[in-house]
């Protein structure tokens, strides 16, 4: 079990509690959330690396790279994170012990991923 399907489990039991009809719906949209934001970050990071090393990347095909890698996550999640695939995580996370991140860190990770990218592209 990776570590994205053990947030998706976490998201989905927390937000569970509060609102059961749509906790499916922001479950399967975290993990997608949090992935574009990490490629964001990381993204951003070798543009400016590769700018710096005289690799020189247009900013229109940056841009279309992530984009295009942002629909593919998008879409490998949404087909990944379905009712089957939520039980059986879910099994899995109740036998083994894992780490439970708390709600702030879990709703704030991914403006600190945003964040950090923007401070990056800021640096050039």
């Amino acid at each position: 079990m990776t570590t994205f399907d053990s947030i998706y489990i976490q998201v989905y039991n927390q937000t569970r509690e509060r609102s059961k009809k749509r906790s499916k719906q922001i479950a399967g949209s975290y993990p997608s959330v949090l992935q574009v934001a990490v490629l964001f970050a990381v993204g951003s990071f070798f543009y400016v690396f590769l700018n710096q090393t005289n690799v020189y990347i247009s900013s229109e095909k940056a841009w279309l790279m992530f984009v295009v890698i942002s629909i593919f996550l998008l879409f490998k999640n949404w087909m990944k994170y379905n009712a089957k695939m939520r039980s059986t995580l879910n099994a899995k996370y109740n036998s083994k012990k894992h780490t439970k991140f708390q709600p702030w860190v879990l709703i704030g990770l991914p403006f600190v991923c945003l964040a950090l990218g923007i401070l990056i592209l800021q640096a050039t």
